[in-house]
């Protein structure tokens, strides 16, 4: 009997294949991806679900109102995992996390899985409301409400709320009173907001005084006119030059205006005037400004509560 090389074996072992598997494909029938590759892709996705600039810039003031700030969690990576953000919507009480997740993410319907391993095990979330935006979309697809939100909860305590964006999009084009109205109920604030006032009365000036004072001085012209140039002009006027060159501020007047009114409240007193704070020498400033008998009361008022410029007459 003659033998058969190695390439007689290999064409003979290729032709017995073939006959027993006429019908074989080396090819897939579709270019579907595989779920393995899919989830990792969504791992990627799910390091940094910070809000965006956009949503945080326009959320500040209401929130501020409201006693509330948007505050960013960083967890350090380790040789394990990697670094991972999220953004938090906080008060004096507690906090719900707020994630905006890429909606590449909540359209695949196989992603809930990752998403769930990332709330548990990447962001270590456990008992708290969690709140899911993304960008354009108005519902998460089913997978995320149908079975990941019942899961979630029992076995983490984690409340999954999705937020439409087309609702947040309205609501930021309307009146304050509207805003404030609206965000409590659509971002799960309303129980942090009832527990924080059980509390006693801060001695200290807080998110809500700031964001009055912020609407008032940044619908004031001698505030907006010229740009930069009329800020760094009122903080001349009180005697605040050396203050103006450390200020990071924002993208628009009321944001302008409630950076600049936020950082000055942790300012120590300049040594002219060692006995009024900062922020009383620019409000007092304000009121030079001849503001609306409304605006001037509400000042006064703050002034006099947190005692920020005691010798100072207005």
């Amino acid at each position: 009997m003659a033998i058969s090389s190695p390439i007689e074996k290999l064409a003979n072992l290729a032709t017995s294949a073939s006959e027993a598997l006429p019908n074989a494909n080396p090819l897939p029938d579709t270019l579907a991806i595989d779920p393995g590759e899919r989830s990792r892709s969504a791992d990627e996705l799910l390091l940094d679900v910070r809000v965006p600039k956009s949503l945080s810039d326009w959320l500040t003031l209401p929130l501020a109102t409201l006693g509330f700030s948007i505050e960013t969690v960083n967890i350090p990576g380790n040789p394990f995992t990697q670094p991972r953000a999220y953004s938090v919507l906080k008060n004096v009480v507690g906090q719900n996390s707020i994630f905006h997740i890429p909606n590449a993410v909540l359209k695949d319907t196989a992603a809930w899985v990752a998403v769930g391993a990332a709330i548990s095990v990447g962001f270590r979330l456990k008992n708290q409301v969690l709140i899911v935006v993304s960008e354009n979309m108005v519902e998460a697809t089913l997978p995320y409400e149908t079975l990941g939100k019942p899961v979630w909860l029992r076995d983490w305590g984690i409340e999954w709320k999705f937020v439409s964006w087309s609702y947040l999009e309205q609501i930021r084009t309307m009146a304050q009173d509207a805003q404030l109205s609206f965000l409590p109920q659509l971002l799960n604030l309303e129980k942090l907001i009832a527990d924080a006032l059980t509390l006693p009365a801060s001695p200290k000036i807080g998110p809500p005084e700031i964001a009055t004072l912020a609407y008032i001085l940044g619908g004031m012209s001698q505030f907006t006119d010229n740009g930069d140039q009329a800020w760094r002009l009122l903080m001349t006027q009180a005697g605040l030059t050396a203050y103006i060159g450390s200020l990071q501020l924002g993208p628009t007047p009321n944001i302008t205006a409630f950076g600049l009114l936020d950082q000055l409240k942790n300012y120590a007193p300049i040594p002219e005037f060692p006995n009024d704070q900062a922020l009383g020498l620019l409000l007092c400033q304000v009121l030079k400004e001849n503001p609306s008998t409304t605006d001037a009361d509400t000042i006064k008022g703050i002034l006099r509560k947190f005692n920020l410029a005691p010798t100072r007459t207005y």
